[in-house]
């Protein structure tokens, strides 16, 4: 059997790539409300616990082997099924996607998390920047593989007409978690909160899941940002993007971002400094 829930209207599967190989699982046990549920399969039993609220759902699991014996992990992650009615973008670390560009279309793409780069969180907005669907891991330390498609008015490939399908997993390609005796971690899903709503609860959730000291971020922190990104100076420094970005343009655009409330700029290209040095 496979390992599926149905939670806030979407479809949710389990997925474990293992070494020994899991040929088929079976409930073993649950409670009375099903909020814990033991499977077991080829020598394996995972024990999932589920915490149900209106806005946010916590999945933890711990797998391991009956024998005690430690395993390989090639893969392990979530898929889901939904109506994508209603979904204005999706959100993955460092990438925005408009859908209603693509009307027709299957829209799709993909983002791999690192150390350094984005939180392994994939969500679906609406036009008033609330979520339809949010999905995270709850261990925030394994870099992650987040994939989106989404089908908006007419069918394609495995998906039908209005459906999108989030999927992530980890490890990434090339790469297993090996000698492992227990495998413990877990997925956040949410469904109805602002974007900023969404990345607070989050950040409270993995520090009460990982059993670290939640500092919130600062109120100044989730305030709008302007941000320079790409900006060249005058003459064009070749190593970024060829705008034609110097100081005067770079302070009249501050002004308008002032007159519209943004208060923060962040600057990632030395645009005060000479191009000319660059050339050679």
């Amino acid at each position: 059997m496979d390992i599926t829930r149905e939670i806030y209207g979407s479809k949710f599967k389990l997925e474990f790539d293992l070494k020994p190989k899991v040929i088929k699982w079976e409930m073993l046990s649950h409670n009375n409300n099903k909020t814990l549920t033991t499977y077991k399969g080829s020598g394996y039993i995972l024990v999932l616990k589920e915490d149900k609220c209106k806005e946010h759902t916590l999945i933890d699991f711990i797998l391991k082997r009956e024998s005690g014996e430690s395993f390989k992990v090639f893969k392990y992650g979530l898929v889901t099924s939904s109506s994508c009615a209603g979904v204005n973008r999706i959100y993955i670390p460092w990438q925005w996607s408009k859908l209603w560009e693509n009307i027709g279309l299957v829209r799709e793409g993909f983002m791999q998390t690192s150390a350094s780069r984005g939180i392994p969180i994939i969500m679906a907005l609406d036009n008033r920047w609330k979520n339809k669907l949010a999905i995270s891991f709850l261990d925030q330390r394994i870099e992650t593989k987040l994939r989106y498609s989404v089908c908006t008015s007419m069918p394609a490939g495995n998906l039908k007409r209005g459906e999108m399908s989030f999927k992530i997993h980890r490890p990434i390609e090339g790469y297993t978690l090996d000698n492992i005796t227990e495998l413990h971690d877990g997925f956040f899903i949410s469904r109805g909160l602002l974007w900023f709503d969404t990345m607070q609860l989050l950040q409270k959730v993995h520090a009460e899941w990982a059993d670290i000291k939640h500092r919130p971020s600062p109120d100044s922190a989730w305030d709008p940002q302007w941000v320079t990104f790409g900006a060249a100076t005058k003459g064009k420094w070749e190593t970024m993007r060829q705008e034609e970005f110097g100081e005067e343009e770079l302070l009249e655009m501050a002004k308008t971002a002032y007159e519209f409330g943004i208060r923060t700029i962040t600057n990632w290209t030395p645009w005060f400094d000479d191009a000319d040095k660059y050339k050679d």
